[in-house]
């Protein structure tokens, strides 16, 4: 009896984290793949990457100016 789906939760991987086959175990069932193999992967798209790199820069940008104007008071 080969299940048809198998349920991992996945609420609390965090972004960077993954879910590898030695992590998980099932009633009446043998995983046969490598113990070290990714099931699942929180991975950050290039785009979302950019955007926070870009409001990163605008806050860094906005410290220095506010440093700045405080020495010039």
């Amino acid at each position: 009896n080969i299940p048809e789906r198998l349920h991992i939760d996945v609420t609390k991987l965090q972004i960077g984290k993954t879910i590898q086959v030695g992590e998980l175990s099932f009633d009446n069932l043998e995983l046969l793949n490598a113990k070290n193999a990714v099931v699942c992967a929180v991975r950050v798209t290039r785009t979302s990457r950019s955007a926070a790199s870009s409001v990163t820069e605008e806050e860094e940008e906005t410290e220095e100016t506010e440093e700045s104007g405080e020495a010039a008071e």
